[in-house]
């Protein structure tokens, strides 16, 4: 099984509440997108309380709040979850960027 496998199948953690930052820069007919600041709130398991994991980061291990294997295990989830929350919107945004503007030039 592959660890994509894996974390798809094994999660006991949801994601909830998750803000974040995007900006978009055109220019010249082209663009570039930053997505920043991460910060998650009030996962919950099956069998796990709740917890705000807060700003997500790259560090393996989970924030000091929520330390021990189910926890880390967890703080991988929400930021695998998160991942592939991006890249979904980044494909619909490709999509719509990449469409021909039918429309007037009279603004």
């Amino acid at each position: 099984m592959t660890t994509e496998q894996t974390k798809n199948t094994k999660a006991h953690h949801v994601l909830k509440d998750l803000t974040y930052k995007f900006s978009i820069f055109l220019k010249d007919g082209r663009y570039k997108y930053l997505f920043h600041s991460f910060d998650h709130k009030g996962s919950r398991g099956n069998i796990c309380n709740r917890i705000d994991y807060g700003r997500l980061t790259l560090t393996e291990e989970a924030p000091e709040k929520g330390r021990g294997i189910a926890y880390n295990y967890g703080w991988e989830d929400v930021k695998y979850k998160t991942r592939l929350k991006v890249e979904a919107i980044v494909a619909d945004l490709k999509e719509a960027m990449n469409k021909k503007y039918e429309g007037s030039n009279d603004w």
